[in-house]
């Protein structure tokens, strides 16, 4: 495989069904990328999360960690930040190429799984069920 660069900027993201943004804003010439995750946008439970983590530009995988600590739209939002009871550790991999319809033609495209900490006080995971499956895409059809 040759180099590719992971694409900057806002990503299309469904984790387990919950539809959000993925922002890649930095990826170093290491390798370690710096974003966030938005989700439940335009809602009350709207969210966002720092991410961080690798790009490997040449086996076209990323890997982060989706922080427990998150920040929610709504001031009066009953915050749950203790602990790292919602860590989530994403790996996934990239692929190239359009799609259409519907528009936006889609340019990237991420997918891969996520291991969800905690339980009913966190993120969902259990015993019996922590990993779950994720998807983005490249632009973001919502900007």
């Amino acid at each position: 495989m040759s180099s590719e660069p992971l694409p900057k900027g806002i990503w299309d993201i469904v984790a387990n069904g919950h539809r959000g943004e993925l922002s890649i804003l930095s990826v170093g010439s290491d390798g370690q990328l710096a974003g966030t995750a938005r989700f439940a946008i335009d809602t009350p439970n709207e969210y966002v999360g720092n991410i961080f983590g690798f790009w490997d530009d040449i086996g076209w995988k990323i890997t982060f960690l989706r922080e427990h600590q998150v920040t929610f739209k709504d001031p009066n939002h009953l915050n749950a930040n203790e602990g790292h009871h919602r860590d989530q550790v994403y790996t996934g991999y990239m692929w190239k190429g359009t799609t259409s319809p519907p528009p936006p033609p889609y340019l990237a495209h991420l997918a891969g799984s996520f291991v969800a900490f905690g339980g009913s006080s966190g993120s969902g995971g259990t015993a019996h069920r922590s990993v779950y499956g994720w998807v983005a895409t490249f632009p973001s059809s919502r900007r």
